[in-house]
């Protein structure tokens, strides 16, 4: 689930950013870590895994070849403020 949001995260949580063709989607730590901690997900028309690993606190994007796709780990303060228009996920 994807929403907009503004300043309403704590601004030291750190983040693994994603861009997929100029738009932006913040995954908190916080979140993979109360979430599945390997799920399915879509995004700018992409499909692919989003995986955590909680022992570690790192996290990584993998297309269905297996393949990583670039993300950004960052504050969210930082991430926010070059992208604020951004999506993020939110654990259900």
């Amino acid at each position: 689930m994807s929403r907009i949001v503004g300043e309403d995260h704590r601004r030291k949580e750190v983040v693994m950013g994603l861009e997929i063709d100029g738009r932006f989607k913040a995954y908190p730590l916080k979140e993979l870590k109360n979430g599945a901690h390997s799920f399915d997900d879509e995004f700018s028309g992409k499909k692919f895994v989003v995986k955590f690993d909680e022992k570690n606190r790192t996290a990584q994007i993998v297309q269905a070849d297996g393949s990583e796709i670039p993300t950004t780990m960052a504050f969210w303060f930082a991430w926010y403020a070059f992208h604020p228009a951004t999506d993020i996920y939110e654990a259900q």
